[in-house]
């Protein structure tokens, strides 16, 4: 992160590692999930998370958003190359299908032509038409059950709800929506009087649940995992706009409160920088994502996750020394911090961040099973970790928020 930031001109490194962490997310999605408790089964929360840069405009947050998307598009690429011979060969097999029905109807109108020629109809012919016309329905049922062979997607640029339906229904691990102007999205789920799909972004940032959709004339469709990625850029003033409208109105249902990576650093110092980029730094993590993206379960369950026939996800747990961490932390949070807090909409935010810490110590528990061979639950280094993200993150928070809440207009 630091590296790809530097040869942007010494650009900010947290951009990069907004960007890195939330495709890291998305690339891992709804495989594998994490349950905060030691004994409670019915909170579990996946990696999939909501990030996006606040910057001015001319700050390069294009290029630091690619340093994670990059990696995204190298997967969906692989994916592309892997079905390229079995979309051949379904293309064969339909071709072949159809000469085969073509070869039946042609016996079909021989046989019916030597039927009319005779003085009264031959009870073997008519069978051997019935017989043919029967392979015939069976050639079409076969082909009709065929299916064109579909590389795994992970990330689409501008999509409708319908159509992310569509998409999550056939890559059940999740999708990440990636907008280089987050406003495009916020600004379109915000239309009065229609169903813009608010509701289907929210129920998707937990990642956990199915989803049914059912619509005339697109028929049903059925989720197996609603899991939502989300990453982009967005403007101060932009931001601002959103902020005032969501405290001023009655629309503060919670979509802002996701995004829960939303980050706004101060600008470095312009440098001109010229050099080689770091390309085994840049190989590490390109491994990273591989794995996550090609977790199975017997994989993960070989890391030290845990999976019954009741379970719909492998899970892991923290360790006894990690779970004492999260638990101080999180008593901390609920009786001194929120309690404390002021600002609602600040309250709902960090409400958000039990479940934040969770999904960050998992992300770095699996790339250190992947790149240390560790094994079992999520340790305390990790919970560790995740608490000094939550500690940054809480500092943007309030930084961002602050755009609207700390001006004397919104105070009156």
């Amino acid at each position: 992160c630091f590296d790809v930031a530097n040869l942007a001109d010494n650009s900010t490194p947290d951009s990069v590692a907004i960007a890195v962490l939330t495709t890291l997310g998305a690339a891992l999605g709804a495989k594998v999930g994490i349950r905060p408790k030691q004994k409670v089964d019915n909170w579990e929360v996946v990696s999939n998370l909501w990030g996006g840069i606040v910057a001015p405009p001319s700050s390069k947050k294009s290029p630091l958003l690619s340093a994670g998307r990059t990696f995204i598009d190298g997967l969906e690429a692989n994916e592309a190359k892997k079905v390229e011979a079995e979309q051949k060969q379904y293309k064969f097999e339909l071709k072949k299908l159809d000469l085969d029905i073509k070869t039946l109807n042609k016996k079909i109108d021989v046989l019916t032509k030597q039927q009319a020629q005779l003085e009264e109809p031959d009870d073997s012919v008519t069978k051997d038409i019935d017989d043919l016309i029967t392979q015939i329905m069976d050639k079409e049922e076969e082909r009709d059950e065929k299916r064109e062979p579909q590389a795994k997607r992970f990330i689409t640029d501008d999509s409708s709800p319908e159509k992310l339906a569509e998409l999550e229904s056939v890559n059940p691990d999740g999708m990440l929506v990636f907008r280089d102007e987050l406003v495009g999205l916020l600004q379109s789920l915000e239309r009065n009087g229609e169903d813009t799909g608010r509701t289907f972004y929210m129920e998707g940032y937990n990642g956990t649940g199915s989803y049914k959709q059912d619509r005339i004339g697109r028929g049903s469709i059925t989720i197996e995992n609603h899991c939502i990625s989300v990453l982009g850029g967005i403007q101060p003033d932009k931001i601002t706009g959103y902020i005032e409208q969501q405290i001023k109105g009655n629309s503060n249902d919670g979509l802002l409160q996701r995004f829960q990576l939303l980050v706004y650093p101060d600008a470095l110092q312009w440098e001109n920088v010229d050099r080689y980029p770091n390309h085994e730094a840049k190989k590490q993590l390109r491994k990273i994502y591989e794995s996550f993206a090609n977790f199975s379960e017997d994989k993960l369950i070989a890391m030290g996750a845990k999976k019954t026939e009741y379970d719909k996800r492998p899970y892991f747990r923290f360790t006894p020394e990690a779970y004492e961490l999260f638990t101080i932390w999180r008593e901390h949070l609920n009786t001194e911090i929120k309690p404390n807090e002021q600002e609602s909409i600040l309250v709902e935010h960090l409400g958000k961040y039990e479940s934040l810490v969770a999904k960050i110590a998992l992300i770095f528990h699996l790339i250190e099973c992947e790149l240390l061979g560790i094994k079992g639950n999520v340790n305390a280094s990790c919970v560790e970790m995740a608490l000094q993200w939550i500690s940054y993150l809480e500092s943007h928070a309030r930084r961002i928020y602050g755009l609207v809440l700390n001006t004397h207009n919104m105070r009156a």
